[in-house]
């Protein structure tokens, strides 16, 4: 079992039940589950290979629980990023993670171009809300304009979803990687 198939099986069995209930948005089971897999085909069709790395530079947010679960559904691992952080840890971070992409706040794009563009010139950036420029691409097209049906892939439970940076209190900060099964037990317990 896999967490993206946890949510399939949601969008099957409870598809008019609430998945999220936020202030201003409400999305059932089913809408959720075709907004995870219409992110993830974006993905997919811009390149992701599995066990690629996604940065995330999001506040909570429906966008932030739609693209974890878009990432994972595409066979990725999701990494959110605190961008409260001093900017050589920031730099530290992006340069272990190498990642295919980051999913971010266009509150974000300052810091991303500065700390993050010059030295990841193959990386993309996906901003929420409308993207002003045409070298950005846009989370809300890629989400209302892929196919809903859920990959094909062969993902199993072993494979690494997550990587959490630690605080780094006791020194420079480390990620940490949680596979599927890891979360599946907890969503268990």
């Amino acid at each position: 079992m896999t967490l993206d198939r946890m949510l399939e099986r949601a969008g099957r069995t409870s598809p008019d039940k609430y998945a999220i209930l936020a202030i201003n948005q409400k999305l059932t089971y089913s809408q959720f589950n075709d907004q995870v897999s219409a992110l993830a085909n974006g993905l997919l069709n811009l390149g992701l290979q599995r066990g690629d790395r996604v940065a995330m530079l999001l506040p909570k947010s429906v966008e932030a629980v739609i693209a974890f679960m878009g990432v994972i559904r595409a066979g990725g691992v999701i990494a959110p990023i605190n961008a409260r952080q001093k900017a050589d840890t920031l730099r530290v971070n992006f340069n272990q993670l190498n990642p295919f992409a980051v999913i971010a706040d266009p509150l974000y794009l300052p810091l991303l171009k500065k700390l993050f563009e010059p030295y990841h010139p193959q990386s993309r950036i996906i901003l929420t809300g409308s993207a002003r420029n045409s070298d950005i691409l846009s989370f809300n097209k890629m989400v209302s304009g892929e196919s809903t049906r859920s990959p094909e892939l062969d993902v199993e439970e072993n494979d690494v979803v997550y990587l959490n940076y630690t605080s780094g209190t006791t020194g420079p900060s480390k990620g940490v990687l949680a596979p599927h099964k890891m979360w599946i037990v907890d969503a268990k317990t």
